[in-house]
């Protein structure tokens, strides 16, 4: 059969094949628009056909007859042809030897990753699927790991659309992801998995996202989110001891949080914090006789009934036989009202 004539530039020098050799002793031959084709045997050797000259098709024939066919495809290890799948030959390259695919100039479907259709008639008697380079892998995600002898490794993902972060060895990200190839999602450090955001103790990858274990004290994630760390501190007013967590005293105004516990700003008038208990806030009413004006103060006035209704203990009513004389509520009703200066009333005089 016959070959179109086409080099691919660049392609010429990676591609020395010591089966047949170079014509200079540095670089391939490349013929142009007749080229040898493989006859309709082959040794059993899995050895390539002899060429002759046969200008009849424009696809080459299979790259061998009889001998069988091996497993290894694009780039992977052979020594003879035979060691390649169908379509493929054994050649060198670059002092390893593997196999290479049959390509048609006209279509040609090679390897995504940097390979293209060459002709090199020294090499091989029609075109191959060859890398540009000297390397020689199959790695559709470009991340040296796939299939050849060119590869640093096996990949587990050889994927396009994923990315060269998943290969042997890669690092390990909280994703749900198996990134290094171990066959396990999400493992290692989970310090180095999920790094400490602001103010965070401990965090833990769990189903494929950080989650935040333990804050630092007095500091909490309020905004349940793990990238921002522990933002949020828990010694304010709107955010005490808890996310959430808001100081509202009875009774009372400005309060401030402190260690994690509201504490009571300043009391409402009329209004005393007299259990000291500022969860309750200022609880006690500062005008009742138990309670005047102060937590401490008690309405008790001499012969009197005595009231605090403004905070101020005051004479109420007076006992009986008594007067508040001097106008004092502080001395109660002082005046005994059964005197020839205080008769029934302060200031009445009784007749001789």
């Amino acid at each position: 059969m016959r070959f179109r004539a086409s080099v691919v530039s660049g392609f010429a020098a990676i591609l020395c094949f010591v089966t047949v050799g170079c014509a200079d002793g540095n670089s391939p031959t490349h013929r142009a628009d007749t080229g040898p084709s493989m006859d309709s045997g082959a040794g059993t050797d899995g050895s390539r056909r002899d060429a002759s000259a046969d200008t009849a098709v424009d696809a080459p024939d299979a790259p061998r007859g009889d001998a069988g066919h091996g497993l290894a495809g694009q780039c992977e290890a052979c020594t003879v042809d035979s060691d390649c799948r169908a379509n493929f030959y054994c050649a060198n390259l670059s002092g390893a030897r593997a196999c290479f695919e049959v390509c048609n100039f006209d279509m040609p479907t090679c390897p995504a990753g940097g390979f293209h259709c060459v002709m090199d008639l020294s090499a091989t008697p029609a075109p191959v699927c060859a890398p540009v380079g000297a390397t020689c892998c199959v790695d559709a995600d470009g991340d040296h790991y796939g299939t050849g002898v060119g590869c640093t490794g096996t990949d587990c993902n050889d994927d396009a659309s994923s990315g060269a972060t998943i290969h042997p060895g890669a690092t390990e990200l909280c994703d749900g992801i198996d990134q290094n190839c171990n066959g396990i999602t999400d493992d290692g450090d989970p310090a180095l998995l999920c790094p400490h955001g602001s103010h965070v103790a401990s965090t833990q990858c769990t189903s494929g996202a950080c989650v935040i274990q333990n804050c630092e004290p007095n500091f909490g994630d309020c905004n349940a989110m793990a990238s921002d760390g522990c933002e949020t501190s828990t010694e304010t007013a709107t955010n005490c001891g808890t996310c959430g967590t808001t100081c509202v005293l009875p009774h009372s105004s400005a309060p401030s949080c402190t260690r994690g516990m509201c504490v009571i700003g300043t009391c409402d008038p009329g209004y005393g914090d007299c259990d000291g208990n500022a969860t309750n806030g200022c609880e006690t009413a500062l005008n009742t006789a138990t309670h005047c004006g102060t937590c401490s103060a008690t309405c008790g006035l001499p012969n009197a009934g005595s009231t605090c209704a403004t905070g101020t203990c005051l004479v109420d009513t007076c006992d009986r036989t008594w007067g508040n004389c001097d106008g004092r509520a502080t001395t109660g009703c002082e005046t005994p009202l059964v005197t020839n200066t205080d008769c029934g009333t302060c200031g009445t005089g009784c007749a001789p």
